[in-house]
């Protein structure tokens, strides 16, 4: 197996590299026509379940320790609750409550 050698600049090198790339991606185009709309998943601060449960964040801290609140997502030093399972607790809390 002969090895070759090629010596290029780097903007030669960027140029190739955009090539093979749009080359690529260009069968996967898809047209305003066919595009799907994609809701991505909506997140809550502490701050913002806090707000919505009128209580304090040391009340939201306890109970997430207790593990009275759903599981929570840790992304930067911030902790973020998805808004989907904020809204399911809530209905079956209410649910429960109403069945008493």
């Amino acid at each position: 197996m002969n090895k070759l050698l090629v010596t290029l600049y780097v903007s030669e090198l960027k140029d190739l590299i955009n090539e093979t790339i749009e080359s690529k991606l260009s069968k996967y185009k898809i047209t305003e026509a066919t595009s799907v709309k994609i809701e991505l998943p909506k997140f809550l601060t502490r701050q913002e379940v806090a707000k919505q449960f009128q209580v304090s964040l040391v009340t939201i801290d306890k109970w997430r320790r207790c593990g009275l609140l759903p599981k929570t997502i840790k992304q930067a030093g911030s902790t973020y609750f998805l808004r989907k399972d904020i809204e399911k607790f809530v209905e079956e809390k209410v649910s429960l409550n109403s069945s008493k």
